[in-house]
């Protein structure tokens, strides 16, 4: 309700499974994200999503387990924020903001630098293909 009285277009879902399945029908400008989802935690709906090349900006909303997991665990998953509970409706409001304000001004991932002025591209080094264990 905070959300929509600031202004902003919110889709709600009741469990993890049925966020996912809104993930992958709508591209979303943010997702806000509660670590005790039914049928999967928010962030295993982060992992998920990342894996799925879904990178829209993410806020999770954490209660204390979140602590007992290893930061290199969740580091790679680029949370725009993590906002533990309990909190204010106005710092869930400031997050909000700055997570948007942050992904408006942040290049693409996959973005190609472009030449500047008369300067030649830069070379690209040649390819190489890796392959692990498990491919």
């Amino acid at each position: 309700m905070l959300l929509l009285r600031s202004g902003y277009a919110v889709d709600v879902v009741t469990d993890g499974a049925e966020a996912w399945t809104a993930l992958q029908h709508t591209n979303y400008d943010l997702i806000i994200t509660n670590d005790e989802l039914p049928h999967f935690t928010g962030q295993d709906l982060v992992r998920k999503s990342r894996l799925a090349g879904i990178n829209a900006p993410t806020i999770s909303l954490t209660s204390g387990a979140l602590e007992t997991l290893p930061l290199n665990d969740i580091a790679w998953l680029e949370c725009a924020a993590m906002l533990a509970k309990p909190f204010s409706c106005g710092q869930l409001l400031q997050v909000v903001r700055e997570a948007l304000r942050a992904a408006a001004t942040k290049p693409p991932a996959c973005a190609i630098p472009q030449p500047v002025g008369d300067q030649p591209p830069l070379p690209m080094p040649p390819h190489t293909i890796r392959r692990g264990i498990n491919e």
